[in-house]
């Protein structure tokens, strides 16, 4: 199966947000994006925890527990810009595996408290409801 990376409407938005206030962030993002639009074999390795030390930029999968627990398949993109540094943002996209495709649903500030804000954890369960990604059993 192909997987195919589909960025939100939403994240299209922040993603411009960036491009305007933090563009060795936005750089990183884009180049992660044209990466995983290029590799299957990269692109595959979205669903599973872990830390790609080699990729450049460096990335690193969580799992987003509190999503998860509620039934949401979704996940965290932690990662670095492309000179090494910390990046201000996470990417967190929903997974339709059986579907093959990856949404991602938000670019949020790495300070955002994902686990404590209701307001916006309700935001990014909603985008995932409305690209039609199944809720999982956990």
């Amino acid at each position: 199966m192909e997987y195919t990376i589909i960025l939100t409407k939403e994240a299209a938005s922040e993603l411009l947000h960036l491009k305007a206030n933090d563009l060795p962030c936005f750089a990183a993002v884009i180049e992660l994006l044209r990466q995983f639009r290029e590799s299957q074999e990269l692109v595959e390795e979205l669903l599973i925890p872990h830390t790609d030390a080699d990729g450049d930029p460096t990335f690193e999968v969580k799992d987003f527990e509190r999503a998860l627990s509620n039934g949401f398949n979704m996940r965290i993109l932690k990662f670095y810009t492309l000179q090494g540094s910390l990046a201000s943002h996470r990417i967190i996209y929903g997974c339709h595996p059986n579907a093959g495709k990856y949404y991602v649903l938000s670019i949020a500030p790495r300070s955002a408290n994902y686990d404590h804000n209701p307001r916006w954890f309700a935001d990014v369960c909603d985008r995932y409801d409305n690209v039609g990604i199944p809720r999982i059993k956990r």
